[in-house]
């Protein structure tokens, strides 16, 4: 499934009729998906969009030359328990931001990229990103690092946070927080390699 962000925003789902929706108003795109082995790849920029995903399983979704911004939530926001493999597809530059404030809702958000599930970072492309409202990065479980180069130009909180570990196999991490720039509320870090600044 391609998202591809632009002055005419292009949504391609050849899943449509086997179990992945995607609502789409303006550049706020929502996909629910009830199947296993979905790849989803966004790229192309957006000044007031964001992409939300719902799903049964876990999800692999490549940034390939991805900007958006967000203007009242989260850039990406994954509201399933399940894992979510984020891939920054080689040589390429990403960026997420969102918004100052967030609309009201009853689903937790805690900041630019968010996912109630484990988020998994790997290839070896880049990714800039800005948490205006609260945490830049956040997961309800735990977040592991396995490669690319990862920036957090500023967060309002913290740069990285989970509730249950945070995990590094590599990559380069440059973080800027007005709080902490990794948190774990209650379970464990561990380094196993990377470049931390």
């Amino acid at each position: 499934v391609a998202i591809a962000f632009g002055t005419s925003t292009t949504v391609s789902n050849p899943l449509s009729s086997n179990g992945v929706t995607i609502t789409q108003s303006g550049d706020d795109i929502t996909i629910t998906s009830t199947v296993k082995a979905v790849a989803y790849e966004i790229s192309g920029t957006t000044g007031n969009g964001s992409v939300k995903i719902y799903s049964d399983n876990k999800v692999q979704l490549t940034l390939n030359g991805a900007n958006i911004t967000s203007s009242n939530g989260p850039a990406i926001n994954i509201q399933s328990k399940k894992r979510s493999f984020i891939v920054l597809a080689d040589n390429t530059t990403n960026t997420l931001a969102d918004g100052t404030s967030y609309a009201s809702s009853a689903e937790d958000m805690k900041g630019t990229i968010f996912s109630e599930g484990q988020m998994i970072f790997s290839g070896n492309g880049s990714l800039t990103v800005k948490g205006n409202y609260k945490h830049a990065i956040a997961s309800d479980d735990y977040i592991r690092i396995r490669s690319g180069k990862i920036t957090i130009s500023g967060a309002v909180k913290d740069g990285i946070h989970t509730n249950d570990a945070f995990i590094a196999d590599g990559g380069t991490l440059n973080i800027t927080a007005t709080s902490d720039g990794i948190e774990c509320e209650e379970g464990y870090i561990v380094i196993n390699d990377g470049n931390f600044t």
